[in-house]
């Protein structure tokens, strides 16, 4: 499979990698946790992602804190899951929208490893920003890429993006 870049965003989406990769190094090469600690299970790891990478993102951080763990988890599923078919559909922006999804992937995938055993420490909004930043704004870039499309995900993109704008204000 031949990945042909012709979009004027994909060196945006390079610099974007970039950050990520350099967020990347900075965890990777920070003060190492205890490692007898065991490994988080998954949907512990699901719960932070719906929690941090969507909740957070969309909902104000009172609101996002009365979520039980198995609504995190769906919700961080189905917006994934939703946004990454949607994208990964449509011929134009792909390899833009796989360069995101990496990145984004890659450094949640980091916070992870680096904090494992540890993530209780996120349920607070303001201990996961620090690592957990550029995945968000990394998933509000994917968003903001659906708006050229014209059927239903356009207008639920809209919406979230103005979910989190004002999620974005309230906090």
């Amino acid at each position: 499979m031949a990945v042909r870049v012709r979009t004027c965003a994909a060196p945006v989406a390079a610099v974007v990698v970039a950050t990520a990769a350099v967020q990347l190094y900075t965890i990777r090469h920070a003060a190492a946790p205890p490692t007898e600690l065991p490994f988080d299970s998954g949907s512990e790891i699901l719960r932070i992602w719906g929690f941090r990478g969507w909740l957070l993102l969309l909902t104000p951080s009172g609101l996002a804190q009365q979520f039980p763990n198995f609504a995190a988890i769906a919700i961080g599923l189905a917006a994934t899951v939703g946004l990454f078919v949607s994208g990964y559909t449509r011929k134009p922006g792909r390899c833009v929208r796989l360069m995101l999804w990496s990145a984004a992937g890659a450094v949640f995938a980091a916070g992870i490893f680096r904090f494992h055993g540890m993530l209780a420490v996120f349920n607070s909004p303001m201990n996961g920003d620090r690592y957990f930043f550029v995945p968000k704004v990394l998933i509000l870039w994917l968003l903001i890429l659906e708006w050229d499309h014209a059927s239903w995900t356009r207008r639920l993109a809209r919406s979230a993006t103005v979910l989190a704008l004002v999620a974005c204000l309230s906090h």
